[in-house]
């Protein structure tokens, strides 16, 4: 897709809001995000309008879509929508780092906090893990670590901008914006999205990334009002499959989620807190409080390295792949370089 004048409702209402200065123009843009977001008829057509305008918006990204950041060998996008109504402690941060210490190249999306007490940017600041800046690094530190942290400013920051800091709930944005705008050569995406609508999702994604061939959305229903950005062992699981432009959607009925779960998961009340559940879930020997989230982060990280050998890899084999890698401490490993700490340190997110 390429930046184009407003061809529809949908496309004018949006460039106008986008260029609206002052708290009454933020006010009317929330209200026709949240009208659009509740209503049933959101399609992938709309969202593609939407896609178009911002890309029209911002030609910093614009330029980055149509020439992505070249990347010699495989890599997956790693996104979430965020704003979900169970908020974790940030497991697609950890599920990063454990798939990319079992041989996964990953590039995950990271932005401060909306909805959450912490965002992926959050934690890896109180970690001391830098992210990446300037996109045209992003192979030479997936060389050295198989992992790039990257600010979705980096490559969209006239619409971050715009956006950041005026959204705390799902908009139509969150359906497709987060993976898109990370616009590398990437051979998948994982995304994870606060709606049980996957397949839109997906369907977005592929049209404003025609050039990533395969990924995979997930969402989890934990209960009623409980809704998550990522793959849980209970409740009702949602997902969308693409390859190739083909969507396929599916629905597991899983056990209903235990009480003691949901406190091992959940987000923490600071920064500090956060961090070091993400430590926690990724030590060989973690405390035993923290085994669910351990779990947690295995399911999702388990999913990244399916995607990265191309589904070719069954998924029981990528979640024990990444479970060695875990048990074995590779994964401490990674997160003490990622840290600049030499080999055999520790140290504490607080």
């Amino acid at each position: 897709m390429t930046g184009t004048a407003p061809s529809n409702e949908l496309a004018t209402d949006l460039h106008t809001f986008l260029r609206a200065p002052g708290q009454r123009g933020v006010s009317g843009w929330r209200t026709w995000a949240r009208t659009l977001v509740d209503g049933q008829d959101l399609d992938a057509g709309d969202l593609r309008e939407l896609w178009n305008v911002i890309l029209a918006f911002d030609q910093a990204l614009a330029l980055r879509v149509r020439q992505p950041v070249p990347l010699p060998d495989p890599a997956v996008i790693v996104a979430g929508s965020g704003k979900e109504s169970f908020k974790t402690f940030n497991v697609s941060t950890a599920a990063a780092i454990l798939a990319a210490a079992a041989g996964a190249r990953v590039v995950k999306g990271v932005s401060a906090s909306v909805s959450a007490v912490s965002g992926s940017a959050d934690i890896l600041s109180v970690l001391g893990v830098p992210t990446v800046g300037d996109p045209e690094d992003i192979p030479r530190e997936l060389d050295r670590r198989g992992l790039a942290f990257v600010p979705y400013a980096a490559f969209c920051p006239v619409y971050a901008d715009r956006y950041d800091g005026v959204f705390s709930s799902l908009t139509p944005f969150s359906f497709f914006v987060p993976a898109s705008v990370l616009a590398v050569q990437a051979t998948a995406f994982v995304y994870g999205v606060a709606d049980t609508r996957v397949g839109l999702a997906a369907r977005a994604i592929a049209a404003a990334r025609p050039d990533v061939p395969r990924g995979t959305v997930v969402s989890t229903v934990l209960g009623p009002g409980a809704v998550m950005d990522e793959r849980a062992p209970f409740g009702l699981h949602h997902r969308a499959d693409l390859d190739e432009r083909r969507v396929v959607t599916s629905v597991i009925r899983q056990p209903t989620m235990p009480g003691a779960w949901a406190v091992s998961v959940r987000h923490r009340s600071d920064h500090c807190a956060n961090a070091c559940r993400v430590v926690a879930a990724l030590a060989p020997d973690g405390p035993a409080g923290c085994r669910a989230s351990a779990q947690l982060v295995e399911l999702n990280a388990a999913l990244i390295l399916w995607e990265y050998h191309a589904r070719r890899l069954p998924e029981t084999d990528a979640l024990a792949r990444v479970r060695s890698a875990r048990q074995e401490g590779r994964a401490a490993a990674l997160l003490r370089a990622l840290q600049g700490q030499p080999e055999g340190a520790t140290r504490r997110a607080h």
